[in-house]
């Protein structure tokens, strides 16, 4: 039966924050400085999700509005207001699993001192991942995984953009 397959969420989410904390650059060097705020935040979004015994997925988009309490709406450093994840995975004959994985975010405000107008913005960008384990018994399995495989900027804090693409292998070892 499908519908036992399938979930979903439909959700809202309203939350007063006392003390967000938000990374900004406030100097001339790479150092960055926390800085904590009063913000009110109201996201909205849908999850839903699919299982079988071959086949798993997920996805998940959510959109956050966010209010200090100076009413600066964009006065929200390194939160981005919309996020999609899109998940997939295919299980081979009890041994092998493929997977991929796909991360949106949207462009986010940032504020660096070194620029001539500190609020700039991080630009958006897609994560594509892929991953392969491979399980030889309950107790040990190899992967390997590749992420950002669409090279792009990801940034979530003025100072900190991380390098393009990676690659990783692993042994999962379980007692």
């Amino acid at each position: 039966n499908i519908r036992s397959r399938l979930s979903y969420d439909i959700f809202a989410n309203y939350s007063c924050v006392d003390g967000l904390p938000q990374f900004i650059n406030s100097g001339s060097d790479n150092a960055l400085s926390l800085i904590y705020s009063e913000t009110d935040i109201l996201s909205l979004g849908i999850e839903t999700g699919y299982a079988s015994k071959r086949l798993n997925g997920h996805a998940k988009f959510t959109y956050s509005f966010f209010n200090d309490n100076a009413d600066r709406p964009g006065n929200h450093y390194g939160y981005a207001p919309a996020e999609l994840d899109l998940a997939l995975e295919y299980n081979f004959r009890e041994r092998i699993r493929i997977g991929t994985s796909i991360n949106f975010r949207s462009e986010t405000n940032l504020y660096d001192t070194r620029f001539s107008d500190p609020e700039c913005s991080s630009p958006s960008y897609i994560n594509l991942g892929v991953n392969v384990t491979y399980r030889f018994n309950r107790n040990f399995s190899l992967y390997a995984k590749g992420e950002n495989l669409l090279d792009q900027t990801i940034m979530h804090s003025p100072v900190y953009i991380e390098k393009g693409l990676c690659a990783g292998i692993g042994i999962i070892v379980k007692f």
